[in-house]
């Protein structure tokens, strides 16, 4: 298994970087490889939420589905795919930090 961590700090407030983690298609706007996402779920937010993001990796368009594991508000979001033989979890996590947001993001990538 291998595992990234990255943290990085935000001027914005705690809830407006959660919203931008948490709700798919603000995700979707913050991260420029991300081309289009399709719900796979009615519900686009929260535990289950499952959708289908395809981005541009290396030149080519690579889709994968996802789902929203765990989710407390202003806290842990969880995302979990199975693509490609390996479970991909990422946790983001926002806490507070000098009037602004820090933002944790742990991936665990586990092969089978």
């Amino acid at each position: 298994m291998t595992r990234t961590v990255v943290t990085r700090s935000i001027k914005a407030p705690i809830n407006l970087v959660f919203k931008t983690v948490s709700e798919i298609e603000n995700f979707s706007k913050a991260i420029p490889h991300i081309m289009r996402v399709e719900f796979l779920s009615e519900n686009k937010s929260g535990i289950g939420a499952r959708f289908r993001e395809t981005r541009l990796m290396r030149g080519k368009e690579v889709s994968t589905e996802l789902e929203v594991t765990e989710f407390v508000q202003d806290s842990p979001v969880r995302l979990v795919a199975d693509s490609h033989g390996t479970v991909w979890d990422t946790l983001f996590e926002v806490s507070p930090n000098n009037g602004g947001t820090e933002l944790t993001m742990t991936m665990n990538a586990r092969a089978y």
